[in-house]
């Protein structure tokens, strides 16, 4: 074999290599990166369950509070800090939260594709420390790249898309867009539903209260506790579901999670 040949054949085995390393961490549309998106971040005041975008991301303030020590660059982390921080009354930590995620939200990334999660993050960010003057413009922009990228099937497959792009449109103003948004949102959700999955089971009670379908998102809580969901900070404070606690089988859903099912 020859030095040219030889040459040849270890830039060729390091361009494989590369191309293998890139492909295995490439983010999905299904698991985005954690670190620049929660796939299920939520309304803008409200606190979503995980999925396997972003598992690695604690619920609880005490793992949020050290999670943001080991990856403080993560706004969806201290967006999510923020709001627990302020169920729990602290005011004055749940703004340093929210200001730490709306600074992070707001530096480019490097990915080649075009990324509406980081814009609805900091306009959600700027949303909970009272600024909807600078918000509503990044909802509008953050609506507007949802919707490309809903445009490719792929990625029309996601609920929590489809969720967000309704809390951008709701909060630009466009209610029955947002509306529309969500009941698609339904149809995702059901299609993908997870038997017996506590997390699927919430999520899909989430789109259909949006969706105003009160009767079926009861029903999907209700599945939820009997499979194992039990965030009572989560039933009083996440915004997706307010339109059910008017309704009477609401406080027996309380009672149960309350009692330990």
């Amino acid at each position: 074999m020859t030095r040219a040949t030889r040459v040849i054949l270890a830039v060729a085995l390091a361009c494989g290599i590369a191309t293998a390393v890139w492909v295995a961490r490439r983010p999905s549309a299904s698991q985005p990166t954690v670190g620049t998106f929660d796939a299920a971040a939520g309304s803008p005041r409200s606190f979503r369950m995980l999925t396997s975008g972003d598992a690695q991301i604690p619920q609880d303030r005490d793992g949020l509070e050290a999670f943001v020590q080991v990856e403080p660059r993560n706004f969806q982390a201290w967006l999510r800090l923020g709001r627990v921080r302020r169920w729990q009354g602290d005011e004055t930590g749940a703004a340093e939260a929210f200001r730490r995620a709306s600074e992070l939200s707001a530096r480019p990334g490097s990915g080649r594709v075009e990324a509406p999660d980081p814009v609805f993050v900091r306009a959600s960010a700027l949303d909970e420390l009272g600024l909807s003057t600078e918000a509503t413009p990044l909802f509008v922009a953050a609506a507007a790249i949802y919707e490309r990228r809903l445009a490719d099937p792929e990625y029309a497959r996601l609920a929590w898309a489809w969720h967000r792009l309704g809390w951008c449109r709701k909060r630009s103003g466009d209610e029955a867009g947002a509306h529309g948004a969500w009941t698609r949102a339904v149809l995702e959700a059901e299609s993908t539903l997870v038997p017996g999955d506590p997390t699927s089971l919430y999520n899909l009670a989430c789109y259909r209260a949006l969706a105003s379908r009160l009767e079926p998102a009861l029903e999907s809580l209700r599945q939820a506790v009997d499979a194992g969901f039990g965030s009572l900070e989560l039933l009083e404070h996440d915004e997706d579901l307010e339109s059910l606690r008017r309704e009477p089988r609401w406080s027996e859903l309380l009672s149960r999670v309350r009692g330990g099912r």
